[in-house]
């Protein structure tokens, strides 16, 4: 994995955050060309006082069942408490490259 491929997803979220949209698209191609990818993305939960690592989307955890249901219950909470997110910034990247 490149070391800067977080750096360059990064940049192209700032620029798609600022409505540069030419310049989002030249990192994109420049990782497509240099065969960057973006890293999937790792977190981590602690059940049972236990913590557990796990790979985003990755179903093959013992618990990975338990994991999707806990966070599919978040933003249900969050909202109940009356947090609204604000995704105006939020840019979202389909298919392998992003």
């Amino acid at each position: 994995m490149d070391q800067a491929a977080g750096y360059r997803v990064l940049l192209s979220n700032i620029y798609a955050f600022a409505k540069r949209w030419q310049d989002v698209i030249t990192v994109r191609q420049k990782m497509i060309v240099m065969g960057v990818k973006k890293p999937s993305g790792h977190s981590w939960i602690q059940i049972n006082g236990v913590v557990h690592d796990f790979m985003a989307d990755e179903m093959t955890h013992k618990h990975s069942s338990f994991i999707y249901e806990i966070l599919c219950e978040i933003p249900k909470q969050t909202h109940q408490e009356g947090y609204e997110p604000d995704i105006a910034g939020i840019v979202f990247f389909n298919g392998d490259t992003f």
